[in-house]
């Protein structure tokens, strides 16, 4: 059995005027290095780990959507999302009008997430696993298997 991984990303300025003393950015940085080993030593007592990623202030700035692999994926990934969604759907037979009651959708909201045309967030895709009677990671791990299936 995996233990539970929480992944963030996370960007630092340091402002303050062009003469600021070093020693005051080095505060920061033990400041920081020791809220980060303070997390991870709390998390690793509750059986999970902490996965941290220092993003280059370059890759910040243009951000994931002005990358083309990652738009191209990002569509495969909605339309995959989707089928599963439709899938477990069919499989607790219920209309689209029911589960999108279930799950406090608008109907053309569900039917726009089954086709994948649709980024729900992760509160919407958190209502759809309830109203399916599934964990958001077992929708994730479904979702998974497709892109895997389709080689991404």
């Amino acid at each position: 059995m995996s233990k539970p991984v929480i992944c963030t990303t996370f960007h630092v300025d340091v402002m303050g005027p062009k003469d600021a003393p070093v020693r005051r950015i080095r505060f920061v940085e033990h400041l920081l290095h020791n809220c980060i080993r303070t997390l991870d030593t709390y998390l690793r007592s509750k059986g999970c780990s902490l996965n941290l990623h220092i993003v280059p202030e370059n890759d910040m700035k243009r951000g994931l959507k002005h990358n083309k692999k990652f738009e191209k994926e990002f569509v495969i990934w909605k339309k995959n999302f989707g089928i599963v969604v439709k899938q477990l759907r069919m499989k607790r037979r219920l209309s689209r009008p029911e589960l999108a009651k279930k799950a406090k959708l608008s109907v053309s909201t569900l039917q726009r997430i089954e086709q994948g045309r649709s980024n729900p967030g992760i509160t919407r895709m958190s209502d759809l696993a309830v109203a399916l009677k599934h964990t958001l990671s077992y929708l994730f791990k479904r979702t998974q298997e497709l892109n895997d299936k389709e080689g991404l």
